[in-house]
């Protein structure tokens, strides 16, 4: 605005930003996410590898400290709306020819936008839509950056992506996704990051192995996937970041890396020089012993953010201390290990000590438990930082801390060891055993929501009238439930009466 002198200029410039206010909704982003886009759009040229992943982090904190970006839960960061409205703006009044940019996110689009005005777009966002068909290719060829995301996509031409030759960056999660239409995409050579998060594709087809130059894969939540052909993954030679969180159903097909307990799929992780981040789905103990003792991934491993453990069959017992090897795991999922009873760690010797000065479980902010026969939990207090629990389906569950496990623990480590500290969603569901979750009252100071449905024996909340100070606490569950409540006096009843809501909600194992 600084060439700008008139007062119609500045009036002009401000109904800019109030007209295209109403027309967009904010939008959160992982910081991650951001971060592989940067990557693969070529801003971070300034390092390589794990460098430009570090000088992400700093120009984030940058921006934040800036007040251009606001801090999310979860690891996550969005703009303003002015400041948002403003860079949009910038963008379209640009004097660079080579850049274009076209972004109608969130104004109810049911088509892609028609074909002549793909010719000269640079970047183009279509997210949060209702897409629902995409016809065919659009002549595109100056087309860097694609955003799909959250729309309705259930019909496709498997040429849609035909003439996008110069495509680095293509975002489709939050979509359906027919699975013939992946095959398409294998013709992007110039891809360097996929974005098929939380979709609904059921496999992923072998000529995806041609995406010789893709930087940046990520797979997680999407739970239907059934099959991942061998020689796919490790063919992506310049891999920097894998996401494979949440990845796969329970039921692979024969010839899927994921079945036969993902030894496969670590063995293809081995030959992936250019790996930094990975975050990862495995069906055995055997395959996480693989990869945990595996010389040319323990630096890859050691910074894993994120292991889910599902359907591991046979799995009676899990050492603690095996899973603190992971010094920055923040997110541990572990679904139906039917035959999970113990998660297992020495209180009385010297375990608990080892773990917490090492900070094993210092990065440890959700932990979710589905389907297991465990009896308890108790190792969760050497997790100082946990923000969510969810434990589902586990029918032997009795107690979430147990107090006679915490009495073998030496005093001086019991120090400092206070349960649930940071703690901010607790929701369990399905525990017909569950009687405790803690004997005695707790401060919980951040806790925000409390679910309970199906867990007819718990009678008693770690409650006292001090608990949760700020009072900003949603309780639900079944009113037969939470009438049948045991409270020390009258006033923690009292206390906590408005905070609760009627909830006949179970999730689903994808939720």
């Amino acid at each position: 605005m600084a060439s700008k002198k008139a007062p119609r200029e500045w009036e002009h410039a401000i109904e800019v930003l109030r007209s295209s206010a109403s027309k967009f909704s904010d939008y959160s982003i992982s910081i991650e996410d951001l971060i592989d886009c940067w990557i693969c759009e070529g801003f971070l040229d300034e390092y390589n590898g794990i460098g430009a992943r570090n000088q992400g982090y700093s120009l984030i904190r940058s921006l934040l400290h800036a007040c251009l970006l606001e801090e999310e839960d979860d690891n996550r960061v969005k703009m303003h709306d002015v400041v948002r409205d403003m860079a949009l703006w910038i963008a379209s009044t640009t004097e660079k020819q080579e850049e274009r940019y076209l972004v109608l996110a969130g104004v109810g689009l049911t088509e892609t936008p028609r074909s002549e005005l793909w010719q000269e777009v640079t970047r183009m966002s279509l997210m949060q839509n209702k897409i629902w068909r995409l016809p065919e290719s659009p002549a595109s060829p100056h087309l860097l950056t694609l955003f799909l995301s959250s729309n309705y996509i259930s019909m496709a031409n498997e040429e849609f992506f035909q003439s996008m030759a110069s495509l680095r960056v293509l975002k489709l999660s939050h979509t359906l996704l027919p699975r013939h239409f992946l095959v398409g995409i294998s013709n992007l050579f110039s891809l360097q990051n996929l974005d098929l998060s939380e979709t609904g594709i059921e496999g992923l087809p072998l000529e995806l192995r041609y995406l010789v130059n893709l930087k940046c894969l990520n797979l997680e939540s999407t739970y239907r996937i059934s099959k991942i052909p061998g020689q796919l993954i490790s063919n992506l030679k310049m891999l920097e970041a894998l996401r494979m969180f949440k990845c796969g159903s329970r039921e692979q097909e024969s010839d899927s890396i994921l079945s036969g307990g993902s030894l496969v799929l670590v063995e293809e992780l081995l030959g992936l020089k250019h790996l930094n981040v990975l975050t990862i789905t495995l069906h055995s103990f055997a395959a996480l012993q693989r990869l945990l003792t595996s010389p040319s991934l323990q630096s890859i491993v050691s910074n894993t953010p994120s292991l889910s453990l599902t359907n591991c069959r046979s799995l009676s017992s899990l050492s603690v201390l095996t899973l603190a090897s992971l010094r920055h795991l923040e997110a541990l999922d572990m679904r139906y290990c039917k035959d999970l009873e113990e998660m297992e760690i020495d209180y009385a010797g010297g375990e608990v000590k080892r773990i917490r000065e090492t900070h094993g479980f210092f990065s440890l902010h959700k932990v979710s438990i589905w389907g297991s026969k465990l009896r308890h939990v108790t190792w969760l207090i050497l997790a100082p930082n946990l923000k969510l629990i969810q434990m589902y389906d586990c029918r032997c569950l009795e107690e979430i801390i147990s107090l006679e496990k915490l009495g073998e623990v030496p005093s001086e480590e019991m120090q400092n060891l206070i349960p649930f500290a940071r703690l901010e969603r607790l929701s369990l569901g399905g525990l017909e055993n569950l009687r405790s979750i803690y004997p005695r009252a707790l401060p919980f100071p951040h806790l925000k929501e409390l679910h309970v449905t199906l867990c007819p024996k718990l009678k008693k909340l770690p409650f006292d009238c001090t608990s949760g100070h700020e009072r900003k606490l949603i309780i639900k569950g079944q009113e037969e439930w939470w009438n049948n409540l045991q409270w020390d006096d009258q006033a923690t009843q009292n206390a906590f009466l408005p905070y609760f809501k009627t909830n006949v909600f179970f999730p689903l194992c994808g939720e």
